[in-house]
């Protein structure tokens, strides 16, 4: 080898590289400069970290714009909502796209035996990348919440992202899949397999189905509040599919929020899976999967005369889990009361992440 070539040829490397850091250095800079980035947005992003494959963790602390939002009169789309955070998050630099994938999931809310309140929650996808954010709001309630990195198109291989991919992940604070605050209030988005969606049509604002689950979060310290708050809502389904949503707290009430024709119904509901609860419309959307889990937790719940332990919650979680084409990617036991939770990745229900609202505890 021509050792005069390689060393050209590693230098050449080397003023690469270096251009390459001036240049991202350099739009950091006009970025903060222009106010596309605040201290608020760099400090989320800097908090960006890997917590195990496939999984990673960001804390957002001050402004992420739900004034703004709510200002605006929310969003009737997923495009209304993506265009919002275009403009919020990078002033048009990077446009983000709606979210495309079908969420199948289930929740059990049940009574601790030293008193109190839990909530477990799976969730299942094909495949995805797990993100839990905590937010603390300029104003309204901290939380901390479990969403999709894959929503925004990153792939599965995703394992050291760069600062324009984290950067891109600010948008993430308005996908929360489930979540609790510091109140106590726990929200879980749960998919209906039917042949229609939510769109509501009235004077009211309006909002879409992730940015209910912020809404709420932020919010409301209980399920009253949060049925207050969503009834001044018009509910937009999103992703060519409907939901439902199932709230619980600290206080021991667990119900189900559909839409059944564009109306809002609530139903006192300790389960819930992927089928409608409401007397008048609950054969539609009943698959065998949906019912299998529902059945199987409900015995669960009635085996503990509806008390359930942690541990006891974590089994019915387990015995609910999928492992065909869809897989349960988490699974989360919540104390409403303790306001701390346990994060089971990829079903590990040996080893599980435990949070706070002090911060990660284990």
């Amino acid at each position: 080898m021509n050792h005069r070539l390689g060393a050209d040829r590693g230098a050449t490397v080397i003023s690469r590289l270096r251009i390459a850091t001036a240049i991202g250095l350099l739009v950091l800079i006009i970025l903060a400069g222009g106010n596309l980035l605040v201290g608020d947005q760099l400090r989320a992003i800097s908090s960006f970290t890997k917590l195990q494959e496939g999984l990673f963790y960001m804390e957002y602390k001050g402004d992420y714009g739900l004034a703004d939002f709510l200002k605006q009169g929310g969003a009737a789309s997923d495009a209304e909502l993506t265009a919002f955070l275009t403009r919020f998050f990078t002033k048009g630099l990077y446009k983000y796209e709606a979210p495309k994938e079908l969420v199948e999931c289930s929740t059990i809310a049940a009574e601790l035996p030293g008193g109190g309140y839990g909530f477990g929650r799976n969730f299942d996808l094909d495949k995805g990348t797990a993100l839990i954010i905590r937010t603390l709001p300029q104003s309204g309630y901290a939380s901390i919440s479990t969403t999709n990195i894959n929503f925004l198109g990153f792939g599965q291989d995703l394992s050291a992202p760069g600062f324009m991919d984290k950067f891109k992940m600010l948008a993430l604070v308005y996908a929360p899949l489930d979540g609790m605050n510091e109140k106590g209030l726990c929200v879980a988005v749960l998919a209906i397999a039917h042949g229609a969606q939510t769109n509501q049509d009235t004077e009211k604002p309006d909002l879409t189905t992730t940015a209910a689950v912020r809404l709420l979060l932020d919010r409301a310290a209980d399920v009253d509040e949060a049925l207050e708050l969503l009834a001044q809502f018009d509910m937009h389904a999103s992703v060519d599919t409907d939901y439902h949503f199932a709230l619980a707290d600290a206080k021991g009430r667990s119900v189900v929020v559909e839409y059944v024709h564009n109306e809002m119904h609530v139903v006192e509901a300790p389960v819930v899976t992927n089928h409608f609860l409401s007397p008048e419309y609950y054969l539609v959307g009943l698959g065998s999967n949906s019912q299998l889990r529902y059945k199987t937790l409900m015995e669960h719940l009635e085996a503990g005369n509806g008390v359930l332990s942690h541990e006891g919650l974590k089994n019915a979680l387990a015995a609910a889990a999928q492992n065909g084409d869809i897989k349960t990617l988490w699974s989360i036991v919540y104390d409403l009361s303790g306001r701390r939770l346990a994060f089971y990745h990829l079903q590990d229900f040996e080893n599980p992440l435990y949070f706070d609202f002090g911060g990660q505890t284990r």
